[in-house]
């Protein structure tokens, strides 16, 4: 089937795509239809088959179960059950937390038995809620560690994995026995933290505030070592001029604890443990605390900015770490997703407009949303604004970088492999023949050019040499009209020189078409 337009990157779909993913409407059904027919013809078995996946999900049991634990806004009863758990997280932090005050009044009033079976029911139900996650998973092979990296549903797996390992430790050796064990105490220590952390998977804030983290990270190197360089700086020197001090010999006896000093200083935290007593320390010291006001709003715009610009994308990192975790679980890599990509675009010119954008995300990742939210993700695509987007803008946002890079590194290799099969092909001059050739032609066009030249030059002489002709024939008649006895013979000379000019008619034609090989 020969490729054809779809659809204009400029024009809007006939109708928006619902909460689900499907079209609406006649005009935009025939479009999906279409560009379905067309990317089922080009794309090969693992595009086709990826199609047929992702529309097979849509009334799979086991992946509506999946979207209902791992995506809160694919559905009504998603957003239940996430508010459910949020609540059953929330009560088992704040029971643990009352669990450690042995000698409190809610402790003797609730019983020993309602803790017991608090922490049995919340065992159970962050259990099976592990479990269930682990069943639908449709590649359980990844659920905990993705090749060479921790993704961030791995590390929320783990922390699943973790908050219940306290339970079934208590249960296996004791209490008393986990309490008596350093280790398995510290273990059990950590149950309202990991189960906090359960709550922040679906906490967009957080997830978004982690993003700023990232984007930030390197610019705070520089506030880091500038911090280290202050608490350094200035514990020594408070140490210098407090360390002699013989009423208060242990608050600056070392460098490490007048670093401490400096530190809470600086942080403008101000524990007040310790502090300097001789008129030079006190310098030093209000000399830190200006310079601790004015350090501190440093790392904290820089974070401040970062969030910022995150939080005006939230929409679309929302929607690209949706993207990312789909691709994950269908078992998309970079080389199916370049193929995925080719065969949307449908017109082959290595772009996809805005329908084929549009019928990727919904037909092929399966992401469903409505036009605004699709728009406004083309756009944050499109960073050059050229209304499409080329397979590396998309690749960059859903893609490890590391495995994008290995991907263009083996694209390189294929281009410079290139040259190498046209040679080996005996149906297709090989370079070094087309360079002689070349090099032949223009040595025959230089001997024709020399030649060229050649004959006009000539001409030229031949025209001076009339010219110089004529202004004899000139200066003859001049002096005849002055002496009779002259006259026969200026005739009869000029006759003779106008017998011997033999410059034909076609002259000027022939020198102009000279002149003109000679100029191409």
């Amino acid at each position: 089937m020969p490729p054809r337009k779809v659809g204009s990157g400029h024009e809007s779909p006939t109708s928006p795509v619902d909460s689900a993913g499907e079209n609406s409407g006649t005009g935009t059904k025939h479009l999906a239809e279409d560009m379905a027919a067309i990317a089922k013809d080009r794309g090969g078995e693992k595009v086709t088959a990826l199609l047929a996946q992702t529309a097979a999900n849509k009334k799979s049991v086991m992946y509506r179960i999946w979207l209902t634990l791992e995506e809160p806004e694919s559905s009504v009863l998603a957003r239940i059950y996430m508010l459910v758990m949020t609540f059953v997280i929330a009560m088992s932090v704040v029971v643990t937390v009352f669990e450690s005050a042995t000698d409190g009044e809610i402790r003797q009033y609730l019983g020993e038995d309602f803790f017991n079976n608090c922490e049995i029911f919340f065992g159970v139900v962050f259990t099976v809620e592990i479990v269930a996650r682990f069943a639908v998973s449709r590649r359980r092979s990844i659920f905990f560690w993705t090749h060479r990296t921790v993704t961030q549903d791995n590390f929320y797996n783990i922390v699943d994995a973790l908050s219940i390992v306290p339970f079934y430790l208590s249960l296996a050796i004791g209490k008393e026995t986990v309490k008596n064990n350093q280790f398995f105490a510290l273990v059990t220590t950590m149950r309202p933290t990991l189960r906090l952390l359960k709550v922040t998977r679906n906490f967009a804030g957080f997830q978004l505030l982690v993003r700023s983290l990232k984007i930030a990270l390197p610019q705070l190197t520089v506030p880091l070592f500038l911090f280290f360089l202050l608490t350094l700086f200035f514990g020594s020197l408070i140490w210098l001029v407090e360390h002699e001090n013989e009423e208060f010999p242990d608050d600056f006896a070392s460098i490490p604890q007048s670093m401490w000093f400096a530190i809470v200083t600086v942080s403008t935290v101000g524990y007040g443990d310790v502090s300097p007593h001789t008129f030079a320390g006190k310098l030093l010291a209000s000399g830190m605390i200006v310079l601790g006001i004015l350090y501190m709003a440093m790392p904290l715009t820089v974070v401040g900015s970062a969030f910022s610009r995150v939080w005006e994308s939230k929409e679309q990192i929302f929607v690209i770490e949706n993207a990312r975790r789909r691709m994950r679980q269908m078992g998309i890599d970079v080389t199916l997703l370049k193929s995925a990509f080719d065969a949307v675009d449908t017109d082959e010119s290595g772009t996809m407009d805005y329908d084929e954008f549009e019928y990727f995300l919904s037909h092929v990742l399966g992401l469903g949303m409505n036009q605004k939210k699709c728009r406004a993700l083309f756009h944050f695509f499109d960073a050059d604004e050229s209304g499409e987007v080329s397979f590396f803008e998309f690749a960059e946002q859903v893609v490890d970088l590391r495995e994008l890079h290995e991907f263009q590194d083996q694209l390189k290799d294929d281009d410079e492999s290139q040259p190498e099969r046209v040679q080996e092909d005996p149906e297709k001059p090989s370079v070094d023949s087309l360079v002689r050739g070349l090099t032949a032609k223009i040595a025959g066009l230089d001997a024709l050019c020399r030649q060229e030249l050649s004959a006009v030059r000539a001409e030229v002489r031949h025209m001076a040499e009339a010219h110089r002709q004529n202004d004899k024939e000139a200066q003859l008649t001049h002096r005849s009209m002055n002496d009779p006895a002259l006259t026969e013979r200026s005739d009869r000379a000029a006759q003779e020189a106008l017998s011997a000019r033999t410059v034909p008619t076609e002259r000027p034609r022939e020198l102009q078409n000279a002149m003109a090989r000679v100029a191409l």
